[in-house]
């Protein structure tokens, strides 16, 4: 290799970009939690059964209408249809008015200081989703709205590869921060790099192929152990 070659394969390493991948319904806000207290009011006020394991054990993860159709009952006149568009306008307006987790968006912020591209990932409303980002500071960052798949609080499981191509990244020039063990393993799947940020109610799932496993209650500690690893060679 020439002189000149190996100065712009060096040049084309410094300026290699990353991505780092943001799920923004249960990471940048507490979306479990809070799917989980929707849900169960909802399907409460429609006559269901629920109890303080419905969410965990007959809903979450489960095919949507199967699952609500088995809590409503053969009996109820209560449609399926109507209780799972009640439950995402509900929920809509629960992420409105949800405070974000400020360490999560320092992580964030911190990344993109490093040149980083950051995107997150939502399936709620984009308007909304856009105005809280804005409103901590984050105007430039691209914001990716995506379907849920037919399993209950899931994403598509090609959620992140779009979000890398949306971004213009290889999966493996990228780092993905999500909340769900489906989220983490189709991330791992594709090359990324993960970090899964996981709440209590759903910690019974299985994180295994995560680089980093870490409690909602702990990032505020974990907040740079997190940043040194999504970003490569930090």
């Amino acid at each position: 290799m020439s002189e000149e070659e190996k100065d712009q394969d060096t040049q084309a390493t410094a300026g290699l970009a990353f991505g780092l991948i943001v799920d923004f319904d249960y990471t940048v806000v507490d979306g479990i939690s809070l799917l989980q207290d929707v849900a169960t009011k909802v399907l409460s006020s429609a006559g269901a059964s629920v109890s303080p394991v419905t969410f965990t054990r007959k809903l979450f993860g489960f095919k949507t209408v199967s699952a609500i159709k088995a809590l409503l009952g053969p009996s109820s006149k209560t449609s399926t249809e109507s209780v799972v568009s009640t439950i995402a306008s509900t929920m809509d307006q629960a992420i409105e008015d949800a405070s974000v987790n400020t360490h999560i968006l320092d992580v964030c912020r911190k990344a993109m200081d490093e040149g980083v591209q950051v995107a997150f990932v939502t399936a709620r409303s984009l308007a909304t989703v856009e105005e809280k980002l804005e409103a901590s500071g984050f105007t430039d960052a691209e914001v990716i709205k995506v379907e849920r798949c037919e399993r209950f609080g899931e994403y598509a499981v090609d959620a992140w590869v779009r979000a890398a191509r949306v971004i213009h990244l290889s999966p493996r020039e990228c780092s993905v921060i999500a909340a769900t063990a489906m989220s983490i393993r189709q991330a791992v799947m594709a090359g990324m790099r993960t970090v899964a940020l996981i709440n209590p109610i759903i910690s019974f799932q299985d994180f295994s192929g995560s680089d980093i496993i870490i409690e909602n209650a702990d990032i505020a500690s974990a907040a740079d152990k997190v940043l040194n690893w999504v970003i490569p060679e930090h």
